[in-house]
């Protein structure tokens, strides 16, 4: 249907039909254009404001903008034509890409459900909890070492039995504090750019993760190895002697528990742990191009229980 005066199309937007009192209808635009409000047939005044849409022809016009309907041909599996419209078994386009898609689109559903439930892992609030945990514990422990050694500075000149007490303090004080042995090691290493650290993961003793971090450029990996140093789960490992070689550098020489039953007392109940997939974690520390050496910590300390 056209505006009799402009000889366009009526639509819902710039052409939209209105109904003048006398009965005639005409495009929006075309009455706002008139020099004097009256209907360009009868000359009937008309006020622009009160006029109402003609319904009927916003319908036509509505439909008329619809794209016509494509079928597809399921014995050409292809666009349908006139020939297979009358002769073969069709369907519309849009149920054929629907069913043709549905694979793809569940995929790339679940693969929004998982990022989704992965972005839920981090728990933010118990991250910057856990990290404010590892900053009071190291300002506590920073403490007793300073009392233990300011109160040794004090008993340099005071009696044998105060420097002797003083001494055992600052001994005892030392000896269990595993933290201070390894800090400056461990600072060294995670600020060193030539360093990486390999992780892998293992479920139930079988190895299902691995990757591997730059704490020098990583805030995240910093994070997470402080966490573990302070919650007693990461420890530097010596350098084993010849006959006893790092279990991660020669896991041939030491067999898994598991694949050597006749060798293991404890057999039933590494079975039963195994069982129940606990995750555990070996991180190695490799600097510039140089063998494994790096850390060790023990599976799930309590720093990764801020990861859901």
């Amino acid at each position: 249907m056209e505006c009799d005066v402009c000889m366009q199309h009526f639509d819902s937007e710039e052409r939209r039909p209105k109904v003048l009192p006398c009965g005639h209808t005409y495009c929006i635009s075309c009455l706002r254009q008139l020099p004097a409000k009256q209907c360009p047939v009868d000359k009937k005044v008309f006020q622009l404001d009160n006029l109402s849409d003609n319904y009927k022809l916003l319908t036509v016009a509505a439909s008329s903008l619809l794209p016509p309907v494509r079928f597809w041909c399921i014995s050409c599996e292809k666009e349908a034509t006139g020939h297979c419209v009358d002769r073969h078994d069709i369907r519309s386009v849009t149920a054929q890409r629907t069913k043709a898609s549905e694979s793809l689109l569940s995929e790339l559903h679940e693969g929004e459900e998982a990022l989704a439930a992965l972005a839920g892992v981090l728990d933010e609030e118990a991250v910057n909890r856990q990290a404010q945990d590892c900053s009071d514990l190291l300002k506590q422990e920073r403490v007793r070492l300073a009392s233990a050694r300011n109160r040794l500075l004090d008993a340099v000149g005071a009696e044998a039995s105060v420097w002797e007490q003083a001494t055992q303090a600052a001994v005892a004080v030392q000896s269990v504090n595993e933290l201070s042995q390894s800090a400056a090691q461990l600072t060294n290493d995670v600020f060193d750019p030539s360093t990486s650290w390999t992780v892998l993961g293992a479920v139930g003793g079988v190895a299902a993760w691995t990757g591997e971090m730059r704490p020098a450029e990583n805030a995240a990996a910093r994070l997470l190895l402080c966490g573990l140093a302070c919650s007693g789960g990461l420890r530097a490992s010596a350098q084993q002697p010849d006959k006893q070689p790092n279990p991660v550098q020669q896991p041939v020489k030491q067999p898994n528990p598991v694949q050597q039953p006749d060798k293991q007392p404890n057999q039933q109940q590494e079975q039963k742990q195994a069982r129940r997939r606990r995750l555990s974690i070996i991180v190695q520390r490799t600097r510039g191009r140089g063998s494994a050496d790096g850390y060790l910590h023990q599976p799930r300390p309590k720093f990764l229980h801020c990861l859901r």
